[in-house]
This record gives C-alpha cells, structure tokens and sequence, in this order.
C-alpha cells in the first residue's frame, strides 16, 4: 500500500488535532459549540434543506461527546438539542403571531420552553452512546454508529412518550430528495434517519488513529 502523501499526512494531521481540541472543550467553549452544532443540524431541515450540514453537526457532536463522565455527555446533548429544536421548532411561534399585540410576547417562551424539554432526548441518546464507548472502549467509528443508533431510539420515544412529538425527525431532511426519500419505503422514517445519522456522524472517525494501522493492514492483505 502505497504511503500518504505530505498533503495527506498534512490534511491528516489538520484533522486529527481538531478532533482532539473539540473533545478537549470545557466550560463555555463546549457549551457554546455545543449550542452551535445543534443550530448548524437545524440547517438541513426544511425549509431549508442544507442536507450537507449534518456532517459537520454529527462529526463535532461525535467529538464533542466523548466525556468522562456521564454528566458532561448529559450536557453537551442537552445543549446540543436545545440550539437544534430552538431553531427547527421556529414554526411553533406562529400560532402566537396571530393576534400578536395579545400573544406575540409568547411566542420566544413557547419555543424555547418546548426546545428544551425535547432536547431531553438529544442528551440521553448522547449519554448512552459515551457511556457504552466507555464501557467497551470503543472506537470512534463504533461510536458514531452507536451515537446514530441512541439517536433513532431517542426519536422513537419523542414520538411515543407523553402523547408523542414526532415532528422534525432527522429523516425529513430528505423531503425534497425523492431518490433518497424512496428509501423510506423499506426502512421507515426512522430508518432513513438512523442511515442519516450515522453517514454524518463517521467522518469523525477519520481522527481515530488507533484504527487506521488494521485498517491498511487489512486493505493491503497484511493482516
């Protein structure tokens, strides 16, 4: 197998010390980035439709997650939901802007508040993706994938649970792309966001250095 090249080992290099900065974050820096990959999430669902933005959204948060404790996870996927919903829920605000002179004062509560419960979800998928990498010790692209499973769950239950919210599923992303959208037809909304999530996420892997030795080694038949 034919070695990297310096631009290669250059753009490696690049990537790898930015994943270890963003896992690194503490106290505001975390919290405001973590706030800002939920927003950037937001992006790709209609009507804006900036599918793309996922993956810088799923691979920071993938970074970004990797915390020692519980708690810290806990947060980062709270922050993270809250900057998601507060700006995929910007449709909720209508229904106060009807009689505005009466109601519109609401309308920043009503989104926020509903923002904020529902990031309760976003946080335990978040949680029990670190806590099963902690436990099992597993690589980054391990846990995008488990990161993207807890997600799926995590919607699941947003739709089920007291009464359900099912609105602004990861899947809906695709509402404007009727190739990918047939996908749907085999797997279900929640299947195509599970695929989304996951496809976003795995980038994050690329600054796992511990699998990339097996990997060529695998490739090149060496193993």
């Amino acid at each position: 197998m034919a070695p990297a090249s310096p631009a290669d080992q250059e753009a490696d290099g690049v990537f790898v010390r930015l994943a270890r900065e963003i896992t690194a974050f503490t106290g505001w820096r975390a919290s405001s980035t973590a706030v800002g990959l939920g927003i950037l999430g937001a992006a790709a669902m209609p009507p804006f439709g900036i599918v793309i933005a996922l993956v810088p959204a799923f691979t920071g948060l993938a970074w970004l997650c990797e915390r020692p404790r519980w708690q810290g996870a806990f947060a980062i996927g709270w922050l993270f939901g809250f900057g998601h919903f507060a700006i995929g829920f910007y449709w909720v605000a209508n229904a106060f802007l009807v009689e505005a002179q009466l109601y519109g004062w609401l309308a920043p509560f009503a989104v926020a508040g509903l923002a904020a419960g529902m990031a309760l979800f976003p946080a335990l998928a978040v949680t029990a993706a670190n806590e099963l990498g902690l436990a099992l010790g597993l690589r980054r692209w391990a846990r995008a994938l488990a990161l993207a499973a807890f997600w799926t769950l995590a919607e699941w239950l947003r739709g089920q649970l007291f009464t359900g919210f099912p609105w602004n599923l990861i899947g809906t992303v695709w509402v404007a792309n009727e190739l990918v959208l047939q996908t749907a037809a085999w797997v279900g909304v929640f299947g195509l966001g599970h695929l989304t999530v996951a496809a976003a996420g795995l980038p994050a892997a690329l600054a796992d250095v511990r699998g990339r030795r097996p990997l060529a080694q695998a490739v090149s038949g060496t193993a």
